[in-house]
């Protein structure tokens, strides 16, 4: 089920400042990164850990 979610999963990049709102502590090397707004919710910082 999971497989076949991801594919119709909208897929946006996003910059540094869309990720800073995020997730504050994080240090993107590059100023772009890939969010997926359907994909599964966790918690960003928990998950960093």
């Amino acid at each position: 089920n999971a497989r076949h979610h991801l594919q119709s999963c909208k897929l946006e990049i996003v910059t540094n400042d869309f990720v800073k709102k995020l997730m504050p502590d994080v240090i993107m090397p590059l100023n772009k990164a890939f969010y997926m707004p359907q994909a599964v919710n966790i918690h960003p910082m928990r998950y960093l850990q």
